[in-house]
């Protein structure tokens, strides 16, 4: 090889290491990647849902239900990624705080305790995963809010930064915890924090609603350290008023004054309105005067609200009214104390959906522990102050020394029942279709394929009730759409196409949808039905699931 060529090389090497370099991250959050999480990231497998039981889950006769999956919160939301794409309203977790404590993280099958020199990147790995696919599940309007303590709060915030953008940014609360803890010799840790982000720039939280008590009479006058008149000349301007009627005018009259806004001490402010606001708004000014001692008297102009006005209000970022924990709360339910739980508060819950400002949100919560999401959320449905009027709400646990069956689902079927909130729920876990061949070898793949999809699609309809119309066709329950499920195709000969083609064509609904369960050849299933009505939206099914089983199929000819 020539010099020229080694060059050339050589050139070549170092234009691919610098947009290598390029490419990576130059600000924020970096971690060392750990070994790949069990059952997580190790190999082929698509999650699905199957019923608990059917001594499980209890019902009101709604065709939309709340739901619990029992199963690892990954599967889970790999799962809802199909089936809730952008729809959920607000998300709230209390992931594990990682402070080192004995059984408190478990990551694969380890658990992560103070001794490991990874423990942070082994949490990071473990959050990220799963922040990135909960980033996808919410709304245009969607809400997160993350409880977490000083051991992760930075990293958190860093990954938040990276995950929903810093823009997206609400802020963060400190919430006040009772107690405290002692592990530093000169700090006593009695508080931890709230993370608030949203899923685009349109979202909001809502405001902090008050209602004045009492009549109330505040200066015009713009009050502060930096408020002084040449920060905002075009806020300073005369308002005029007649002692004797009190009449307030923007223009000069007979026997009025002229006003500025200066205060006591002689020091020139500017109004808190603008001049066409104040001429809007000018039933809602006051004269007001202050006596001094020497006799002097001093007018200014007042904003008048009276008794019993709504009041909208940013939150203060300290958080103290729910400082108590929730273990009493849980206690009261059950009967008995749970050992190592430490459940937050019902009311802090309550207040943390209540900031969604939907009226109707889906709420979910991926760390669900002992259940307090749902009970706070079938409180709130109760408490007339509040404008949330029939949430929804998913929650996800592991069953971890029966957890979730034992400890989650028990608290909000007793609580249901004790405090007769008329609920329901759906009762659901997890499990993995992967490929074994000594496992699937009796598989009856069409057969296995259509029960576990009908239960992932009652999820993704937020309906559970289907009507069988014929062997091949069914149909959900919706009382403001048409949603069918065609079912067994392979067995279907041309009367029985002949007949849904006829069913739907009857469908007085000015929108019909599809699920046409099979491997393959949807578009060939599709041309036979397709016009049937003129609008038909044939839905997508969840494609690794069926890739899994297409795989299965080949390698039992």
């Amino acid at each position: 090889m020539s010099e020229i060529e080694k060059l050339k090389k050589e050139v070549e090497k170092l234009k691919k290491e610098n947009l290598d370099l390029k490419k990576k991250k130059k600000f924020g959050l970096v971690w060392e990647e750990r070994e790949k999480e069990k059952n997580i990231d190790d190999g082929e497998y698509y999650p699905y849902l199957v019923k608990k039981g059917n001594a499980f889950g209890f019902d009101n006769n709604e065709t939309n239900k709340n739901i619990l999956i029992e199963g690892d919160n990954y599967h889970a939301l790999k799962i809802l990624q199909y089936t809730h794409k952008e729809k959920i309203d607000v998300i709230y977790i209390d992931p594990p705080y990682n402070t080192g404590k004995k059984k408190e993280f478990k990551y694969g099958d380890s658990w992560i305790d103070k001794n490991s020199g990874y423990k942070h990147s082994y949490w990071l790995s473990f959050i990220n995963k799963r922040l990135e696919i909960a980033k996808n599940l919410l709304s245009k309007d969607g809400l997160i809010f993350i409880s977490i303590d000083e051991n992760e709060y930075a990293r958190l915030k860093l990954l938040c930064d990276d995950i929903f953008t810093s823009s997206n940014f609400i802020g963060s609360f400190v919430k006040k915890i009772s107690g405290g803890k002692n592990d530093s010799k000169t700090i006593k840790v009695n508080h931890e924090y709230l993370l608030c982000y949203k899923r685009t720039e349109k979202a909001t939280i809502h405001l902090n609603i008050e209602y004045t008590k009492k009549d109330e009479t505040r200066s015009l006058q713009k009050d502060g350290d930096n408020e002084e008149r040449f920060n905002r000349e075009n806020l300073w301007y005369p308002i005029y008023a007649n002692i004797k009627t009190k009449e307030i005018s923007l223009e000069f009259k007979k026997d009025m004054i002229e006003i500025f806004p200066i205060k006591n001490d002689g020091l020139e402010r500017y109004w808190r309105w603008e001049y066409d606001t104040a001429i809007k708004r000018i039933d809602e000014l006051r004269l007001t005067k202050t006596k001094f001692d020497d006799g002097e008297i001093k007018y200014d102009i007042g904003v008048f609200t009276p008794k019993g006005t709504k009041k909208e209000l940013p939150w203060n970022s300290f958080i103290s009214d729910f400082s108590a924990g929730g273990g009493t709360q849980l206690k009261e339910v059950l009967g008995k104390k749970i050992p190592g739980m430490y459940p937050k508060n019902l009311d802090y819950i309550k207040w943390i959906c209540n900031l969604s400002v939907k009226k109707n949100p889906i709420i979910l919560d991926f760390f669900a522990g002992s259940g307090t999401t749902g009970q706070a959320l079938e409180e709130l449905k109760k408490d007339i102050s509040s404008h949330i009027e029939n949430p929804k709400y998913i929650l996800i646990t592991n069953n971890e020394n029966n957890i979730c069956e034992e400890v989650c689902y028990q608290r909000i079927k007793k609580a249901n029942e004790k405090y007769n909130y008329n609920s329901n729920l759906e009762y659901l876990k997890t499990e993995l279709l992967k490929y074994d061949s000594q496992k699937h070898s009796d598989l009856d793949i069409k057969e296995f394929m259509v029960d576990k999809l009908i239960e992932i699609i009652k999820v993704r309809e937020a309906c559970f009730k289907l009507d069988e119309i014929n062997k091949f066709l069914l149909k959900f329950a919706h009382i403001n759409k048409s949603v069918y499920v065609l079912q067994d195709i392979y067995k279907m000969k041309k009367n029985d196409y002949d007949e849904v083609v006829s069913i739907l064509k009857d469908d007085e609904k000015d929108k019909i949808n599809i699920y046409i369960l099979s491997m393959s050849n949807h578009e060939h299933y599709i041309n036979k039905i397709s016009k049937a009505h003129k609008n038909i939206t044939f839905e997508p099914l969840p494609e690794s699931f069926l890739k899994i089983l297409r795989k299965i199929e080949r390698k039992r000819r």
